[in-house]
């Protein structure tokens, strides 16, 4: 099985994403997306700017 040679994915912040993620092939290493993360802590900041 392909899924199997997989070490780590790469996914959105959604819990969706990661329930499915654990639940379907948990021996996965799970990593947020950083453009996300990017986006999340520029909105931080602006937050606290403002």
């Amino acid at each position: 099985m392909r899924v199997a040679k997989l070490e780590a994915i790469s996914l959105d912040m959604g819990l969706a994403f990661e329930k499915a993620t654990t639940e379907k092939v948990p021996h996965l290493r799970q990593c947020v997306d950083p453009l996300h993360l990017i986006r999340m802590s520029n909105e931080a900041i602006d937050a606290v700017r403002r």
